[in-house]
């Protein structure tokens, strides 16, 4: 005695069915599935804005100059930039953010606000006084004008970091 599996055979009632058809349907359907779930999962991680993914540290080899921002931006979105940087003998610290950044983004705060600041061929050159420790941490809070990948870099004393974003749509 032989037993047929029926569920995968053509049919014509109640209706039409090509069960070939069918199953490749099924597998299609899985397969958006998964691509939904690793979608959803690159969300969460922070491919598309803030998350693990998404948050960086930039540093020299010395790390007397930090940089702590988000890789990945929304255009238009505010968001965050951290810089720490170690004073010089005369306790102040002089950033400059390169120009390209200025192209790409806006500043709308910068906490604590610098003493001086000022523009020059290279960016914007800010000059903040240090705390106890000799270190100045500047906050600044940055909105993205433009669209694609965005490469800048933050100078203090004589140290360079660079950095890059991508802005999304």
């Amino acid at each position: 005695m032989t037993t047929t599996d029926d569920s995968m055979r053509n049919r014509s009632h109640p209706i039409q069915e090509d069960m070939e058809v069918q199953a490749r349907l099924w597998h299609m359907e899985r397969l958006g599935w998964i691509l939904l779930g690793a979608i959803v999962l690159a969300t969460l991680l922070g491919l598309f804005s803030t998350g693990p993914l998404s948050k960086s540290i930039s540093a020299t080899a010395s790390r007397e100059l930090q940089v702590e921002y988000q890789r990945f931006e929304r255009n238009a979105a505010s968001s965050s930039i951290r810089i720490r940087a170690k004073a010089n003998p005369e306790g102040d610290a002089r950033i400059t953010i390169d120009g390209k950044f200025l192209d790409t983004f806006t500043i709308e705060t910068i906490q604590p606000q610098p003493v001086e600041s000022h523009s020059t061929g290279a960016g914007l050159v800010l000059q903040f006084k240090a705390d106890g420790d000799g270190w100045v941490a500047a906050y600044f809070t940055i909105r993205p004008d433009a669209i694609g990948l965005a490469r800048f870099s933050v100078r203090s004393n004589g140290q360079r970091v660079g950095i890059w974003q991508l802005v999304y749509p």
